[in-house]
């Protein structure tokens, strides 16, 4: 496979045409379907995301496309929910035509819009949903993220170290309800669950029967921000400071670490930490030079990136969605914006979080 990340026009220059008597001429564009939050509390991660891919298609389309043709893509919004996420998928497979989907983000988004594109043969590949259950969504199916049993093996070990009991505060979510049963089924200790409905705005009750259960730590595991900012609000309001375990989507945000930087207890989580790579910053500061704002969930673009690199360097080889599945079943060693990793026999990508800690403002890695 031909890798592309800041080397783009080197790369691409030195490939050839792979062109066939019955494909369309250089100068038809390739469509890529994707599926994000583009309305909702979700769109926290799903802006970002669709503005670093649209800047990562400029890029390509910059240094001379895929084998002469322009990279394009038809965006539709999941919604943050299956439901939406199958309908646009339906749309993006039967009315665009597209071989290969970049989606969900959410968790529902993904599960909802696997089998579509399973029993299409079309491509999906997200870049952070958690869910477990999107291991055994297909073989079309590929995930860059680590995903929520992963959270919980490596959670559970440490936080049994560290803890006795631990009490939940989960939105009742694939991608949040995932991420506590990971850690609940890992976790050595006393594991106590309080879930609530995405539609809650007042937690004052939900975090007083927790605190009831005395446990070492709170587990707070959101789906969408706002629902982190109302449980911190709450918090501030009462004579309660539980060490927390944060989920890595409050973990993975700048402005939820500046809001927690100053709490007065310890803060943890359970975070994919990519190596130092100067390629990945230049593209953040492209990102921020371009839109002129921050890089508000770097994790989640870092994988995005990742994605469409993995899909670009498989069209020049391909011409349909079974030949893209087959090229990215058979990565090996990618060195990607996230790290170096493969893909398992399930499409998983081989991707390892480890313990980190909230220290001076900054989720740390915690060493033994």
């Amino acid at each position: 496979m031909r890798y592309f990340l800041l080397t783009l026009t080197l790369v691409l220059t030195a490939c050839g045409s792979h062109k066939s008597d019955n494909q369309p001429t250089q100068k038809d564009p390739i469509t890529i379907g994707a599926i994000v939050p583009l309305t909702g509390g979700a769109t926290t991660y799903g802006f970002p995301i669709q503005k670093a891919l649209n800047l990562r298609v400029e890029q390509v389309n910059a240094a001379g496309g895929i084998n002469g043709r322009m990279l394009e893509i038809e965006w539709e919004d999941g919604k943050c929910n299956g439901a939406d996420a199958a309908l646009a998928a339906e749309k993006l497979i039967n009315a665009d035509g597209v071989e290969v989907i970049i989606g969900g983000v959410c968790s529902g988004e993904t599960l909802g819009a696997a089998p579509i594109a399973e029993a299409a043969k079309v491509v999906l590949i997200t870049p952070i949903s958690k869910s477990p259950a999107i291991a055994d969504a297909g073989d079309f199916v590929f995930r860059l993220n680590v995903n929520s049993k992963t959270f919980g093996s490596v959670g559970g070990g440490g936080f049994s170290d560290l803890f006795e009991s631990i009490s939940s505060v989960t939105q009742q979510t694939d991608f949040a309800i995932g991420t506590e049963q990971g850690l609940q089924n890992e976790f050595l200790g006393a594991f106590k669950s309080n879930q609530f409905p995405s539609e809650t705005s007042d937690f004052r009750p939900l975090l007083e029967g927790a605190k009831s259960q005395s446990p070492d730590a709170l587990l707070v595991a959101v789906q969408t921000l706002d629902k982190a900012d109302a449980i911190w609000l709450a918090l501030g309001q009462m004579d309660w400071t539980p060490t927390l375990i944060v989920n890595e989507l409050i973990a993975g945000s700048p402005a939820q670490t500046e809001a927690l930087a100053d709490y007065k207890g310890d803060v943890w989580s359970v975070l994919h930490v990519p190596p130092a790579n100067p390629e990945r910053d230049a593209f953040v500061a492209g990102y921020e030079a371009e839109y002129g704002e921050k890089a508000s969930y770097g994790d989640a673009m870092t994988f995005a990136v990742d994605a469409i690199d993995l899909v670009g360097s498989a069209l020049f080889d391909a011409e349909n969605g079974t030949e893209i599945k087959d090229i990215l079943a058979t990565t090996r060693d990618y060195n990607g914006f996230a790290g170096t990793y493969s893909f398992d026999a399930n499409g998983e990508a081989t991707i390892t979080p480890v313990v980190v800690q909230l220290v001076d403002g900054v989720f740390t890695p915690v060493t033994e």
